[in-house]
């Protein structure tokens, strides 16, 4: 599996070996990359069809760029011609509604997920949004009284931090930022924000 490497990738890691390999006897092997990199890796890897990783993981900035190269496919039309693999056992240890889900991703069939699998009258939280329009079920939302909520993926307490860290020199910038502009410039710098070979683009202010 090629993962990022980042605090919530890492938990990933720890909570394969101490469940589904404890469950299942399956060890999985991770590769972490900084994100420019795994970024250039899997894009690549998936343009040519000739990815070396069972498992990659991607961001939601990724997603609506591949969904536009027709690179992403639905995890049905795989599990449908497998059949070892059976559906109704993928939600099996969930053997009750939540009373929280958080949907990551902002898509219609995520969303359509994360209403059939929360409590009625309980909470839908939606942690990164996707650009563009994604439909919801408004009839079920107002039949099972369910609350939508957005919530910031960082808070002040986390710029914070990660602030203290570029200071002290435990965060080597010069690997994130891939290009700079003047602020004269900076509808170029926009533009270049949207190219997937870019991880982080600033703009610098001369003076106070």
């Amino acid at each position: 599996m090629l993962m990022v490497g980042n605090p919530q990738m890492e938990d990933v890691a720890k909570l394969t070996k101490n469940t589904f390999t404890k469950d299942t006897g399956i060890k999985v092997n991770f590769t972490v990359l900084p994100e420019n990199e795994l970024r250039d890796k899997v894009t690549q890897d998936i343009a040519t069809q000739a990815g070396q990783y069972d498992v990659a993981t991607i961001g939601a900035y990724e997603v609506p760029i591949w969904e536009k190269n027709g690179w992403l496919h639905e995890l049905d039309s795989y599990a449908d011609k497998d059949t070892g693999f059976d559906k109704a056992d993928l939600l099996k240890p969930m053997v009750q509604p939540a009373d929280v889900v958080f949907d990551c991703v902002a898509r219609e069939r995520s969303m359509a997920q994360a209403t059939d699998l929360v409590a009625k009258g309980h909470i839908v939280v939606v942690g990164v949004g996707a650009a563009g329009t994604t439909p919801i079920r408004l009839d079920l939302i107002q039949d099972r009284e369910l609350r939508i909520e957005g919530t910031l993926m960082y808070t002040a307490e986390d710029y914070r931090a990660a602030l203290s860290l570029i200071v002290s020199g435990a965060v080597d910038t010069d690997e994130i930022v891939t290009a700079t502009y003047a602020l004269e410039d900076a509808a170029q710098a926009f533009a270049a924000a949207t190219d997937p070979q870019h991880v982080k683009v600033l703009v610098t202010v001369d003076g106070p």
